[in-house]
């Protein structure tokens, strides 16, 4: 180990890991880090503090800035919306027993003649499940909800020449997110 004068004493790599150690803990760690920052004989632990206390400053003053671009976009209503989706997000993280939904078996395409009974099913798992089936005509680019039978994991109807070309899907939901299925198409002969 080298030697240095008696202002600059050697620190070392596991000196500095305790130092961030120190500063770590939550009000004897401020404490310690404004004595080192301020008032401390050693140069380089000095000089280390001051620079912790600025990286602490400077994260401050970013996550300042973030939370007042985050409110001058979204307004007091959206912040108030997003703080909300991350409650909730962490709800679902402390709470293990709820689980987002998970598809584990998709739909599949049918094809029937018109007066037939048709059903397209949907398997998943996950707690508190709800189920909504939407439709989409051909032609079309928007997709209405099912309203027949159209909320559990079976839509069943019954085929008409009129059906043919139609793509269904169902979107499962529960409390901590929702996924959809593939989309599926309806042949009537």
């Amino acid at each position: 180990m080298p030697k240095y004068h008696g202002k600059y004493h050697y620190l070392g790599a596991w000196g500095y890991v305790l130092l961030d150690i120190l500063y770590c803990i939550p009000v004897v760690g401020l404490i310690c880090l404004l004595i080192h920052a301020f008032s401390d004989k050693n140069e380089n632990r000095r000089h280390y503090a001051r620079s912790y206390f600025v990286r602490i400053l400077l994260i401050l003053i970013v996550c300042a800035i973030t939370a007042g671009v985050a409110f001058l976009t979204l307004g007091s209503e959206g912040v108030s919306a997003k703080l909300t989706e991350i409650q909730e997000r962490w709800d679902s993280f402390s709470n293990p027993s709820a689980s987002a939904p998970l598809i584990i078996t998709q739909p599949k395409s049918a094809s029937v003649s018109a007066g037939d009974t048709v059903s397209f099913n949907v398997a998943a798992s996950g707690t508190d499940l709800t189920y909504q089936w939407y439709f989409l005509k051909p032609g079309e680019t928007n997709w209405k909800i099912a309203s027949n039978n159209g909320t559990s994991s079976t839509y069943t109807l019954t085929a008409e020449s009129r059906h043919n070309g139609y793509s269904y899907f169902c979107t499962v939901t529960n409390t901590v997110g929702s996924v959809s299925t593939y989309a599926v198409t309806l042949t009537v002969k």
